[in-house]
């Protein structure tokens, strides 16, 4: 879990499995390494990966990450397969198969489909939601609209903004009944599942969450700044660099030619797909900043090329298993670098949190001065992130902060490179250097002991 690429999500992801295991099978209590030593509940997303994964680990009597691999391996292959079914709506059998493997050899996919974390589930049952939703109104099965609805809501379970999908959503409805479906039990219905549910989640996490990662931040973040945050500088960079690296030029490229090619009758839900999730970019991935949001266009984009590709084969096969072989050969270009660096192991993460195993006992607890929970994560040990900064209830200070710790237990303080975080002028590190005896200092850390210091 702890590689180079998206370690903090892995490593965190990871660790909620460990925690369900030790602490609490509850599956609709997660738990964190970080910031506290006793139960620290968190309000996330369902936590399917991991839930499952420790019942997994309860079988096999061992912790191997390659459990929860495998699960999001196995999800995002059933999210290839709705992909299919999607395409078949649309393409003939060899365009969509074209499409299925550019989505599977996407740069993003690679990295994604493999990791520890909830994005692969998410694509499992949102694309599944938009595959059961076309279901029913292409082909007017009225079963299909419910598991559609049930698969939307586990799929905003599992990541937020998958919620954009439910402009698609309401098109259909208008297209299907127009205004009628106000009427309609399927439509209310569709809404009050596929929202409801969540929501009540939500709120429910809100309250018996010791620690609130999810509340306020789309008042503070995402309405604060709007559309207004696409033509930020920052986000200008961000597109420019991650939407070429995560998916290939040549992707990018066709999927727009593809994009003016949906706006046919038969192709107009293709096209408001798209434009849902344009505003996903433009309103979340514009703000935050994170690569692995752009996930979510994954399966549009493979859409789109798939559809150019059927425009051409409909006038020259060949042509059209050329252009295929130019967007898969770019893809692959760019997706190996990427793969190369999603697989290697951070030896630094490595070497800390060996140390701190072999210095302490399971129940021994760490502040580690860095912004990362990786260590903690990797060490499975409990604590605190030292000179954060950022909790009213935690004192800002060397001599206070530490205090604080050591009143609460703390037995060993990790400083990470030879720098405390948030410390430009070095005086934080000076008070630990002069304060506390080191128990270990190597390459990648040094540990300061505290419980001598205790009352």
């Amino acid at each position: 879990a702890y590689e180079m690429r998206e370690s903090w999500r892995q490593t965190d992801t990871y660790s909620i499995a460990i925690n369900y295991l030790q602490y609490d099978m509850n599956p609709f209590a997660p738990q964190f390494n970080y910031d506290g030593i006793g139960n620290i509940y968190v309000q996330l997303e369902l936590q399917i990966v991991p839930y499952v994964s420790a019942l997994i680990f309860r079988l096999l009597g061992n912790t191997s990450a390659f459990v929860p691999r495998l699960l999001s391996i196995l999800f995002y292959f059933g999210s290839a397969w709705f992909l299919f079914r999607i395409l078949r709506k649309f393409t003939s059998l060899w365009s969509a198969i074209m499409g299925v493997l550019l989505y599977l050899f996407l740069p993003v996919s690679l990295i994604f489909s493999r990791a520890i974390m909830p994005e692969a589930c998410a694509m499992f049952f949102y694309c599944g939601a938009i595959c059961f939703l076309l279901d029913w109104y292409i082909e007017d099965s009225s079963r299909k609209i419910w598991l559609s609805a049930i698969f939307m809501a586990v799929a905003i379970l599992e990541k937020i903004p998958v919620a954009f999908a439910g402009i698609l959503v309401l098109a259909c409805f208008f297209w299907k009944e127009r205004l009628h479906c106000l009427r309609k039990k399927e439509f209310w219905g569709y809404g009050v599942i596929s929202l409801g549910l969540p929501l009540v989640y939500y709120a429910y996490a809100s309250i018996v969450a010791t620690a609130n990662f999810v509340d306020g931040i789309a008042s503070k973040h995402i309405f604060a700044q709007g559309i207004s945050a696409l033509f930020t500088p920052e986000a200008i960079d961000f597109f420019r660099t991650e939407l070429p690296d995560y998916f290939g030029i040549a992707v990018l490229l066709f999927a727009l030619i593809g994009f003016f090619a949906c706006f046919t009758e038969k192709r107009k839900p293709l096209a408001v797909w798209a434009i849902a999730f344009a505003l996903e970019l433009i309103t979340i991935v514009a703000i935050i900043q994170f690569g692995y949001y752009l996930i979510f266009i994954a399966p549009v984009l493979a859409v789109l090329c798939a559809v150019v590709l059927e425009e051409i084969r409909t006038r020259r096969t060949i042509a059209s298993i050329a252009c295929f072989l130019i967007i898969f050969g770019v893809e692959l270009y760019q997706a190996i670098p990427y793969w190369d660096s999603a697989t290697q192991v951070d030896a630094s993460v490595a070497c800390v949190a060996e140390t701190m195993d072999s210095i302490s006992k399971p129940t021994d607890t760490f502040a580690v001065a860095s912004c990362s929970p990786v260590y903690l994560n990797t060490a499975n040990r409990r604590g605190y992130r030292a000179n954060l900064k950022h909790y009213d209830t935690i004192p800002i200070g060397a001599a206070e902060e530490t205090s604080y710790y050591i009143d609460r237990g703390v037995s060993y303080f990790v400083v990470v490179d030879g720098a405390v975080y948030n410390d430009p002028t070095g005086e934080y590190l000076d008070y630990l250097s002069r304060t506390f005896p080191v128990v270990v200092q190597n390459e990648y850390c040094t540990i300061y002991d505290m419980k001598e210091a205790r009352p």
